[in-house]
């Protein structure tokens, strides 16, 4: 079982920045959260993670949260706003049978999946076309 602990992820800008996520909580119904404190709280980047089992099924659910922020001055006063909230969400669903090697090659197949070489899935995830 692994420990709630900090973690870092690149991003995918031209010169890739790290971002840290530090442990917030896990809250009664499991769900464990990070987020990534930049100083002002309404910006913070969350990530939460989950894994219920029920009916003979693992679910494990990743979420991120990537909120925009940005100062809005009224009166000469300053004040950071959220102006949008992106969110990314992956739901893995596992039967209690399958095998480690069929877990992990289910989630390498989709961490490859998303890399900016897959033209075809990038065209979708990232640029928002559609497959003709």
């Amino acid at each position: 079982m692994p420990a709630h602990a900090s973690f870092t992820v690149n991003d995918r800008a031209t010169t890739p920045v790290a971002h840290t996520f530090t442990p917030v909580n896990i809250d009664p119904n499991g769900v464990a959260s990070w987020k990534e404190a930049l100083g002002v709280p309404v910006g913070e980047k969350i990530v939460t993670l989950s894994n219920k089992f029920s009916n003979g099924k693992y679910r494990v659910k990743l979420l991120f949260k990537y909120p925009i922020v940005q100062t809005q001055v009224i009166n000469g006063v300053s004040t950071p706003v959220v102006v949008r909230t992106a969110y990314a969400e992956l739901n893995l669903t596992f039967e209690s049978t399958s095998s480690l090697q069929e877990r992990q090659d289910t989630v390498g197949l989709i961490y490859n999946s998303m890399v900016a070489s897959q033209t075809m899935m990038d065209g979708v995830l990232t640029a928002l076309g559609n497959i003709y």
